[in-house]
């Protein structure tokens, strides 16, 4: 009975989506590529990461050794790069494979009003998951924002560094990866919230944050109900960009002194 009741639930929830979404759920499914596209993608991103990550650990490692007072920002640019670099097996596996525009990766009209107000509200609930997550972590001494701009060299260019990374490459590239790429593919093997979690659990392993798997989880589900609801990737990588720039300037006000830090921390 009570399987019966979360399925109906589930269903319900589904029609509702169906209702206030321009498209059916399976339009998103209607795409050439496959899941076996998304396992060669991999293995491409695969290489290019290693490779630029190599280059990226010697560059840090050169910084280290030879500019100990703070470093350049030539590992902040390569570490852009890296980030950008996801977007090459995207177009190699669907863009060129198949011949499509880039409207097929999601990158459509949409309503604004209704996006721009559905994004509102989940920025809203994510900040709150934020806050309470973080709350949840401070009992066991750790942190959920990790100190990242002494990667792109620190002080006002490694802030401008990092909010260009952060705050415009990452949002393009992750969507487009994630929301317009591997979404429907999973659409088309599994069922909606089953490919949902999916998408979510890697969007949030990827980012190699144990800490914040919880908040880059929920988050990835979010941006999948965006794309679902509004049938374009833009109103996610809105979301997306929002949420990392406010987390770039968090992490500058830290470093400034802006925002006090715990004693001893």
């Amino acid at each position: 009975m009570r399987d019966g009741d979360r399925e109906g639930k589930s269903g319900a929830f589904e029609e509702l989506l169906d209702e206030v979404s321009p498209q059916p759920a399976s339009s998103l499914a209607d795409v050439p590529w496959t899941l076996h596209d998304i396992a060669g993608a991999t293995v491409a991103f695969g290489l290019i990461f290693g490779a630029l990550a190599a280059t990226l650990a010697g560059v840090r490692y050169l910084e280290a050794s030879f500019v100990p007072e703070g470093g350049t920002y030539v590992g902040g640019a390569l570490l852009m790069i890296l980030e950008g670099a996801l977007i090459v097996p995207v177009w190699l596996f669907a863009i060129r494979k198949y011949r499509i525009d880039w409207q097929t990766l999601g990158f459509r009209s949409f309503n604004v009003l209704a996006g721009c107000g559905l994004t509102i509200a989940l920025l809203t609930v994510s900040f709150t998951v934020n806050v309470i997550w973080a709350g949840i972590l401070s009992l066991f001494d750790l942190s959920i924002q990790q100190d990242i701009l002494p990667v792109f060299g620190g002080g006002t260019v490694g802030l401008g560094i990092a909010w260009v990374a952060a705050g415009i490459v990452a949002p393009l590239v992750e969507e487009t990866f994630f929301r317009g790429f591997l979404l429907p593919a999973l659409l088309q093997k599994f069922s909606f919230w089953a490919a949902v979690a999916i998408n979510a659990l890697v969007f949030a392993l990827i980012h190699f944050q144990p800490a914040a798997v919880v908040p880059f989880f929920v988050l990835g589900v979010f941006f999948c109900l965006l794309y679902r609801v509004t049938n374009s990737i833009w109103p996610s990588i809105l979301m997306h960009a929002t949420m990392n720039t406010m987390a770039v300037l968090a992490a500058y006000a830290l470093e400034i002194g802006l925002v006090p830090t715990p004693a001893g921390s």
